[in-house]
């Protein structure tokens, strides 16, 4: 009856010249698992799919010609072969934002600059309101302005293009 369970290194070390014929014998494996077709096969594959994708076929059309040619597997395993071996082109595929997006430039709303009604000399409170919103309709006046003129050069600069 053979011993189950790990040899010991005492026995291991007896039997070096029985594992060194054994791994001359062998052919070098490559690595990761083998398919199961062959290289012409998949070349059959692989131009059904690149002629149906020609041809605008749907993927199910493709899937059953690839079947007819001996295709064994699923859809999956069918796009993922095609955009392994380069018949499907995928898009770079890039984080965030496009390269040379910019913000939208939102065009600025009109603001309707109204006097302060000013009350007699009594009410200081009033006369400093008027003061300030007289100021802030002229600063705002003063950006709407510009924000104008940078638009209009803008938009003038995309109609020479």
């Amino acid at each position: 009856m053979a011993k189950r369970g790990r040899k010991k290194k005492a026995e291991m070390a007896a039997e070096p010249e029985q594992s060194a014929v054994v791994e001359a014998a062998a052919a070098p494996k490559k690595p990761g698992r083998q398919s199961q077709y062959s290289d012409a096969e998949k070349a059959a594959f692989l131009d059904a799919v690149k002629n149906g994708r020609k041809a605008d076929a749907s993927w199910n059309e493709i899937f059953d010609a690839a079947k007819a040619q001996g295709f064994k597997g699923g859809l999956a395993y069918l796009k993922q072969m095609a955009m392994k071996n380069g018949v499907l082109k995928t898009g770079k595929k890039r984080m965030g934002r496009p390269k040379g997006s910019k913000n939208k430039v939102k065009p600025a709303k009109a603001v309707k600059a109204t006097k302060a009604a000013v009350k007699p000399a009594g009410a200081t409170l009033g006369a400093i309101e008027g003061i300030v919103e007289n100021m802030v309709a002229e600063k705002l006046s003063k950006k709407v302005s510009q924000a104008v003129a940078i638009l209009e050069k803008v938009s003038s600069e995309l109609r020479a293009l």
